[in-house]
C-alpha cells in the first residue's frame, strides 16, 4: 500500500478525523528554524502510513480450532470453543522441543564420559514425513523420559537418540516406538477409568477390541517396523563388532514395540534372537567403532538380563547356563543405584531358575540336600545384597528419586525372598509365615505411589518395577487387609511395565481373592483361607495379545489336600472398562 500525502490545501472529508504523528522539534529551538524548515517538517508530519500491527502467532491451540482458523481457549482436555458448539475437539498437537537459549544451556546433555558417539552417516532426525517427525518428537518428549522409570535414563534420552542419527534401523525402530506409545496414551486417556477407580462403561468388549486394534495396528508404526527389520538384515549381512552392537540395540527396541502392542510371543522371539547375537558376537568394540569402550554393548547387555527375568515369569525356561554364580552377583560396595539394580536382577534370575528346576522334586517330595544348600546360599546372598544397599544409601546423596528407586529394589528383594522361603514346600499355607515381609512390601509401594509428584506419569515402562512384585504379593498374601491394600496400589497405576498391565494384574488378583475367601466371614486376618481352597497356580494366557478387555486364565487348586489331585479350570477375566467379570470359557473342571 502506498502512503498518501495530503497537501496543506486539501480538505478532510466530513466525518473523518485525521490523527497526525507528533514531531519532535530540533533542540536548537524554533527561532533557529527557517520557513523552509517548517514547510519540510509539516510535509513529513502529514504523511500517514497505514501499517498492520504485528502479533505473534499462537501454536498451542487445539487441532480443530487451527483448522477453523479461530482462537482456541486451550481448555484441557477438550477446548470449550469446540464442545460448546457440538464439535469434536481433536486435542492438542505435541509441542516441538524447545531450542537451546544459549550455548550454555544445550537442549540435550552430553553423554557420560567414554560414551561419545562419532556419527558417520548422519541422518537428520527431522527429515521424513510429518507423521515420522511427530513420532520422533513424541519419543523425545514423552517416551524417552518416561520409559526408563527410575533407571537407565541416559540410555533412552541419549544413546538411542544419538545412534538413531547414524543408523537407519535404529531410527525406524525409534519412530515405531514413538508412534505406538502416543497411540497407547491416546487410547488410555479415553478409557472409562481414572487412576484410582474403575468406572462402569457402556462400551462393550467388541467395540473396545476394535478401538484397541485400530490403535495398536498403527500403519506408520508397522511400516517403520518393517523398514527397521529390512535395514537390520542388511546390516547383519556382513557382521562385525559394530554391527553386532547395533543389532543388540535394535532388538531392545523391537521388544519395546511388541510390549507396547501387548504381544508376548514376538517379544520373546526378539529377546532370544538378541541373546543369540550376543553369544555369537565378536566381543568388544573395535578401535574404529562409533562408540567407546563403555558404548552400546555395555549399556545394552544388562537389558537382556532383565528380559530373561520377564521371559521366565511368562513361562520360558532358559536352555543355557547363567553367566554368573551367586557369589559373583553382589560386590563389596555399590557405586550407583543402577549397579544395585543389576545385582538384584542377577540374584532374581538365579533364584527363579532354582525354583523352576526344583519344582518337580518339591511336588514329589524328593528334594535333595543340594536343593536345600542352594536355597540357603541364595537367601544368604539376598541378605548380603540388602546390607550392601543399606551401606550405599547411608553415604549416597539423598534425593526423592533415589529413595523411591531404592524402595522399588527392596520390593523386588522382599518378593523374591518370600518366593525362596516357600520354594521347598508344596503347601500354600507356607506363605503365611512371610506376612511381615508382605506388609513391608505393601508399605513401600504405598509410599512410592503417595510421594509421586509427576503430573503426567508414563503409561509404559520398559522394565518391570512395581506391577510384577505387587501381583505376587496380592496372590500369595492371604491376609485380607494386606491383600486389598496391595490390589489398591495396582489399581492406582494405569500403566504397563513390559508385558505386565496394572489392571490385568489387579483384576486377576481380585478373582483369586474371591475364590479363596468364599468361606471367610472374618476379614481381620485372624482367620485365613483353608489350604484346600487356595489357588496354587494361575496361568495367564497372553497369546491373544491384542485384546484390551481381558485375559484367559487357567486356575489350579488342590481340593483334596497337598497330596491330592489338581482341580483345573479356565476363566475369562475382564478388566478394562468394567468391573472384574469372570465367565467359564472351559466349563469342564478337570481333576489331574
Amino acid at each position: 500500500m502506498q502512503a498518501h500525502s495530503m497537501s496543506p490545501t486539501e480538505t478532510i472529508p466530513p466525518g473523518k478525523c485525521q490523527i497526525l504523528p507528533l514531531v519532535r522539534l530540533p533542540r536548537s529551538g524554533i527561532k533557529d528554524q527557517t520557513p523552509a524548515d517548517f514547510k519540510r517538517i509539516n510535509n513529513q508530519a502529514l504523511v500517514v502510513r497505514h501499517t498492520r500491527v504485528g502479533r505473534p502467532k499462537v501454536k498451542t491451540g487445539c487441532i480443530t480450532c487451527k483448522i477453523r482458523r479461530i482462537k482456541c481457549d486451550e481448555a484441557k482436555p477438550h477446548c470449550e470453543r469446540c464442545t460448546s458448539t457440538g464439535r469434536k475437539c481433536d486435542g492438542y498437537a505435541i509441542p516441538p522441543p524447545k531450542k537451546a537459549s544459549s550455548p550454555k544451556e544445550p537442549a540435550c546433555r552430553a553423554p557420560p564420559s567414554g560414551q561419545q558417539l562419532v556419527l558417520c552417516r548422519n541422518i537428520d532426525l527431522e527429515q521424513g514425513a510429518s507423521a515420522e517427525r511427530r513420532a520422533i518428537d513424541y519419543f523425545r518428549c514423552r517416551t524417552a523420559p518416561g520409559v526408563s522409570g527410575y533407571f537407565d535414563a541416559d540410555f533412552w534420552t541419549h544413546l538411542v537418540i544419538q545412534v538413531a542419527q547414524s543408523e537407519p534401523a535404529v531410527r525406524h525402530a525409534l519412530v515405531a516406538v514413538g508412534a505406538l506409545n502416543e497411540r497407547r496414551d491416546s487410547f488410555l486417556k479415553d478409557l472409562p477409568y481414572s487412576r484410582s477407580v474403575v468406572r462402569e462403561s457402556s462400551m462393550n468388549a467388541k467395540e473396545m477390541r476394535r478401538i484397541w486394534q485400530h490403535q495398536h495396528n498403527d500403519p506408520l508404526a508397522l511400516s517403520q517396523y518393517n523398514k527397521a527389520i529390512k535395514h537390520l538384515s542388511q546390516l547383519m549381512s556382513s557382521p562385525s563388532s559394530e554391527s553386532v552392537n547395533i543389532a543388540l540395540l535394535v532388538c531392545i527396541l523391537f521388544v519395546c514395540v511388541e510390549c507396547l502392542r501387548g504381544d508376548y510371543q514376538p517379544a520373546v522371539k526378539h529377546f532370544e534372537a538378541g541373546m543369540a547375537i550376543a553369544k555369537a558376537g565378536t566381543g568388544g568394540d573395535g578401535p574404529n567403532s562409533r562408540v567407546g569402550a563403555m558404548g552400546i554393548r555395555e549399556q545394552v547387555l544388562p537389558f537382556f538380563n532383565r528380559l530373561e527375568l520377564l521371559s521366565q515369569l511368562f513361562g520360558l525356561r532358559p536352555t543355557y547356563p547363567y553367566g554368573l554364580m551367586p557369589s559373583e552377583t553382589v560386590p563389596q560396595t555399590f557405586t550407583s543405584i543402577d549397579e544395585a539394580r543389576d545385582s538384584i536382577v542377577h540374584l532374581i534370575n538365579l533364584s527363579i531358575r532354582f525354583v523352576h528346576e526344583s519344582k518337580t522334586r518339591r511336588i514329589d517330595h524328593e528334594l535333595t540336600p543340594q536343593d536345600i544348600a542352594q536355597r540357603a546360599d541364595l537367601i544368604a546372598h539376598m541378605r548380603k545384597w540388602k546390607a550392601t544397599l543399606d551401606t550405599y544409601l547411608a553415604t549416597a546423596q539423598t534425593s526423592p528419586r533415589l529413595v523411591e528407586a531404592a524402595a522399588i529394589l527392596e520390593i523386588h528383594h522382599l518378593a523374591m525372598t518370600t518366593w525362596l522361603h516357600r520354594s521347598l514346600y508344596a503347601a500354600e499355607c507356607a506363605t503365611d509365615a512371610d506376612t511381615p515381609l508382605y506388609d513391608r512390601a505393601v508399605c513401600l509401594a504405598e509410599s512410592i505411589d503417595d510421594s509421586s509428584t509427576s503430573t503426567s506419569p508414563s503409561t509404559f515402562l520398559f522394565d518391570m518395577q512395581l506391577i510384577s512384585p505387587l501381583y505376587l504379593v496380592s496372590i500369595k498374601c492371604r491376609h485380607p487387609a494386606l491383600r486389598r491394600r496391595a490390589i489398591a496400589v495396582l489399581r492406582r497405576f494405569v500403566r504397563r511395565e513390559a508385558l505386565w498391565d496394572s489392571h490385568m494384574a489387579a483384576a486377576i488378583a481380585e478373582r483369586i481373592m474371591e475364590i479363596e475367601e468364599t468361606e471367610l466371614n472374618v476379614f481381620d486376618g485372624s482367620v485365613l483361607p483353608r489350604e484346600e481352597v487356595r489357588v496354587c497356580n494361575a496361568n495367564i494366557d497372553s497369546a491373544p495379545g491384542l485384546n484390551p478387555s481381558g485375559n484367559r486364565v487357567t486356575f489350579c487348586t488342590r481340593p483334596e489336600g497337598v497330596r491330592g489331585r489338581l482341580c483345573v479350570w479356565t476363566e475369562w477375566i475382564e478388566y478394562r472398562g468394567r468391573r472384574v467379570h469372570h465367565s467359564m470359557r472351559d466349563p469342564a473342571i478337570r481333576l489331574m
